[in-house]
């Protein structure tokens, strides 16, 4: 569904790995580990030496792999130049320049669409998330990647954001509304005038069935949103508290393996003193997210050295043994030691709940859809029916429900 007119993601070389670009699945493994070292605060010039000196010199086709396929690669060009050696690192760069090029390209359509939907929007209770609000508030300036927006509303006014973005030429992608009715959606896709896709949110948790593990009101998160400028224009965020935790959560339900959501934590914990962890801890109490929010801040600590007390992690996790899991899911498959999106024990993140128990028991559940998808393929399932297009009622149904309360 999302369209990408612009990509940094490089063909496949005959005769390499699956899912690789280049080079065996040690120099792989080496680029992964110099990329964590770099994202972790470590001086490029003295890990590339490091690595070498170690046997395990750090190719361009992996580095370029595992920039790719982690969404790092901006983030390390830029590391990568500012590095006091940058002028010996300059070979590497060939692995991150393309990335960042294509960033700087892309954010220039996302600019254009980002001050069609501050202007649409205007005077409703809304926020931009992830991408472009993280760019400016945790990474000073510094590139970032990012392929789209998102847009969290207010539910009560989500039916009413949507027909304002409509009025300026946007589209909204899915028609079948009676399926997104049925399934609970907490986002929809809508396809803005430049091309940029938008997720318009007016939840945070998209999935009814992870959104019930917990308890997070929108309206009050969004009294807090502060301004900001974002691509030139002004835009409201998250307060850096909720950001922080939004983040965290995102992470964890996605599954944690990707090293530009590390990323953003480490950023994110540098910025927050005692007062911010205290409030993240409440406010994660009230909504039922620490332990999901202790996980991804565990891994991110684990990782990439992000500076979050173990205090705060008790406090978020509780007596809970879940985080053993994490830990073990961190030293088995490491994310920096991954190039692709399986078997990566993202099961284990996704699964969490609002405790021990109810994580286990959403893991069990996961294991079991798991297992019974595969022996329905090997049956030779047949292929699901094409999506019915919709009627109007049924989106002002939808739209009515939200805006009232009523989906689950």
């Amino acid at each position: 569904m999302h369209r990408r007119p612009l990509s940094s993601e490089p063909h496949t070389a005959p005769g390499t790995a699956p899912g690789t670009t280049g080079g065996s699945r040690r120099a792989l493994r080496a680029a992964g580990a110099f990329a964590r070292a770099v994202l972790a605060g470590a001086d490029p010039a003295a890990a590339r030496e490091g690595a070498q000196a170690a046997g395990r010199p750090v190719e361009v086709d992996a580095l370029r792999r595992v920039a790719v396929h982690h969404r790092v690669g901006p983030s390390l060009d830029h590391l990568l130049a500012a590095s006091p050696g940058a002028d010996g690192l300059a070979p590497l760069r060939a692995a991150t320049r393309r990335a960042a090029l294509v960033q700087g390209a892309r954010q220039l359509t996302v600019q254009l669409d980002l001050r069609a939907v501050a202007q649409a929007l205007d005077g409703l209770p809304w926020a931009v998330l992830k991408g472009p609000a993280a760019a400016a508030t945790l990474h000073g300036g510094a590139p970032r990647e990012f392929h789209d927006l998102d847009v969290l509303v207010a539910p009560a006014a989500f039916g009413e954001a949507l027909r304002a973005l409509e009025a300026r030429g946007a589209r909204a992608m899915d028609l079948d509304w009676a399926g997104i009715r049925a399934a609970g959606a907490g986002e929809i896709a809508v396809d803005l005038p430049r091309g940029t896709f938008l997720d318009l949110h007016w939840h945070l948790v998209n999935r009814p069935a992870r959104r019930s593990r917990f308890r997070l009101d929108v309206p009050e998160l969004l009294s807090r949103a502060r301004p900001a400028r974002l691509l030139g224009t002004g835009a409201p965020v998250l307060d850096p508290v909720d950001q922080l935790h939004h983040l965290a959560l995102h992470a964890c339900l996605s599954g944690a393996w990707r090293l530009l959501w590390l990323y953003d934590l480490r950023l994110g914990a540098a910025a927050t003193g005692a007062d911010g962890w205290a409030a993240l801890v409440e406010r994660c109490r009230r909504a039922g997210t620490g332990l999901a929010v202790a996980m991804a801040l565990g891994r991110a600590r684990a990782v990439l050295g992000a500076e979050v007390p173990p205090a705060v992690l008790r406090a978020l996790a509780g007596r809970s043994a879940w985080t053993a899991l994490g830990t073990a899911a961190t030293a088995l498959r490491p994310p920096h030691a991954l190039v692709e999106a399986r078997r990566n024990g993202a099961v284990v993140y996704t699964s969490t709940a609002d405790g021990t128990d109810a994580s286990a028991r959403e893991l069990v559940g996961a294991l079991r859809r798991r297992a019974g998808s595969a022996a329905g393929s090997a049956a030779g399932a047949p292929a699901p029916v094409g999506m019915q297009r919709r009627t109007g009622a049924e989106r002002e149904h939808y739209l009515a429900d939200v805006a009232a309360g009523r989906t689950r």
